[in-house]
């Protein structure tokens, strides 16, 4: 019998921006892309050839609406990233799987992303508040990655 791969729970999954957890989020995404160049020659017939190209990166957030500009609890939200977007100061991103996994919630001394993640520097893009009538504020915000992904080591 071929053993299981153990799958991760999403709750598991966090970005954090400059070493804080997001305050009540409920969703990370982090996307990597390869553009690919067309290389292709008269000698190549009617197939298409390709390079690859520049690497870019993406992450996003969503979460509930928490505007918090005292950042008394260690948790970035809404001011945090109204004021990284609109002065253009970028920040750091670590996105991967916690080391010190929690049940109950957030631990004291906040979440740690372990060996295998990935961080590096991005600009935020995109910060969208939404109220709807009946229903929790939501926040989302994109960020666009400047340079490399590095992986986490520890």
């Amino acid at each position: 019998m071929v053993k299981r791969r153990n799958n991760t729970q999403g709750r598991n999954v966090m970005i954090l921006v400059d070493g804080k957890p997001i305050a009540l989020a409920t969703s990370h995404t982090l996307n990597s892309t390869r553009a690919m160049n067309d290389a292709s020659t008269k000698d190549d017939g009617v197939y298409g050839y390709s390079e690859p190209g520049n690497i870019s990166w993406t992450a996003s957030i969503d979460s509930l609406f928490s505007f918090d500009p005292a950042d008394d609890d260690g948790q970035v939200a809404y001011d945090f990233f109204m004021d990284a977007q609109q002065s253009g100061t970028p920040v750091e991103v670590i996105f991967g799987i916690v080391s010190n996994p929690s049940e109950t919630g957030l631990p004291e001394g906040g979440w740690k992303i372990g060996a295998g993640g990935r961080k590096g520097q991005a600009h935020v893009t995109d910060v969208q508040a939404t109220g709807p009538n009946g229903s929790a504020a939501t926040m989302s915000v994109s960020l666009q990655g400047i340079g490399k992904l590095e992986k986490v080591t520890a």
